[in-house]
């Protein structure tokens, strides 16, 4: 991106000010006396493009008071009552960008974007102007976000990263901004540039330079984050898998017997023995399985003679295999019913996704509406 021109414009008691500075391709030297405006300039294009939180968490307007109280004059001092500044801007792609953002104004929100896109400066005068915020959640991924707008006049797509908390957040443009620019009030001793840390993301400064860069830094870090997360899920299903195995065990009147409950590396592992208890001792489970085999064979070799008892048996397993017809009957009604249901709610649920995304969209749409008091 380049600048093309800037242009600041105020209203005052004693009438308009304003003045614009046009940029050339290449390097632009600016030479001025001391107070005369060079840092204003600067702030300006700074503040245009919705950036002044990468200068501090302030929501003050980070310009001069020619901008935002009052201005000299010949004919002496005058109060400011509104004020603009306006920014050309043009991409590597040819598309250009002029935004305008008030500095002060008794009708209009400062976070309020006017925002115009052409595919040349000339037709910028003719394309439609488009109300967008800055400086406010969800500028960054917001459809009427200036910043998500601004993002893809760059190029960019900005990364998620490591916040303080552990979660990811996403990289800001103020976070990556002052790479671009040097503050000389304080000397030029010490030219690296002071990101932002209100951010809460962890290690600001290295992260916005290895975005610019390019380098695989970033993806490291996120990798191990992300296998440390791996381990840590295993380590839990690890947990839950014992749990759920000794669980199938009790419920057999089995024991599960581990030498240790958390994982263990490769060729370190031990393996699990499950026991049964037969005469009020545990025993492993493959011998408890050959005694009981012994014992069903010598069960089967005895002769259990027919009788009363084996008739009522019949009768009783008739009466249970009848019950188990009508309860299956009942379990393909209600598993009808449920399919029904599951369907009803997928319609729900994508209904209810339209809504929400409607929703939103009006919130963007009554934010812009309130930039205008």
């Amino acid at each position: 991106m380049r600048i093309v021109s800037v242009a600041l414009n105020v209203q005052s008691t004693l009438g308009p000010f304003s003045y614009q500075c046009r940029l050339e391709p290449g390097l632009n030297v600016l030479n001025a006396p001391n107070s005369w405006g060079k840092s204003t300039l600067l702030q300006s294009i700074v503040y245009a493009l919705g950036l002044e939180g990468s200068l501090s968490a302030s929501r003050r307007v980070p310009l001069g008071p020619a901008m935002t109280q009052a201005v000299e004059t010949d004919r002496g001092r005058g109060s400011v009552i509104e004020s603009f500044v306006t920014l050309t801007v043009a991409n590597e792609r040819g598309r250009y960008m002029r935004i305008r953002r008030w500095a002060k104004s008794l009708e209009v929100n400062l976070n309020l974007m006017q925002v115009l896109t052409a595919d040349s400066e000339a037709g910028l005068d003719a394309a439609a102007r488009q109300d967008m915020f800055v400086r406010e959640g969800g500028a960054t991924v917001s459809e009427v976000g200036f910043h998500r707008l601004l993002e893809e006049f760059l190029g960019w797509s900005l990364p998620m990263v490591p916040g303080f908390s552990g979660e990811d957040i996403r990289l800001y443009l103020e976070v990556v901004f002052p790479l671009f620019y040097v503050e000389q009030k304080f000397g030029w001793s010490g030219v690296a540039p002071r990101v932002p840390t209100h951010f809460r993301i962890r290690d600001p400064l290295p992260r916005a330079v290895e975005y610019v860069l390019g380098l695989s830094t970033l993806e490291r870090i996120r990798a191990l984050d992300a296998l440390k997360q791996e381990e840590a899920a295993i380590g839990d299903e690890w947990t839950a898998a014992v749990g759920r195995l000794s669980g199938a065990a009790s419920a057999e009147s089995l024991r599960l017997t581990l030498p240790d409950t958390r994982p263990v590396g490769i060729g370190q592992r031990q393996p699990a023995v499950l026991e049964a208890s037969i005469d009020s001792q545990w025993i492993p489970l493959e011998r408890a399985e050959q005694i009981w085999r012994d014992r069903l064979a010598a069960i089967g070799e005895q002769v259990v003679p027919a009788g009363e008892r084996t008739t009522r048996s019949r009768a009783d397993l008739a009466a249970a295999e009848s019950e188990v017809r009508k309860l299956g009957a009942s379990l393909r009604e209600l598993q009808e019913q449920l399919a029904v249901s599951v369907a009803d709610q997928d319609a729900l649920t994508s209904r209810l996704a339209g809504i929400e995304a409607d929703k939103r969209r009006l919130t963007d749409v009554q934010r812009i509406r309130r930039f205008w008091w």
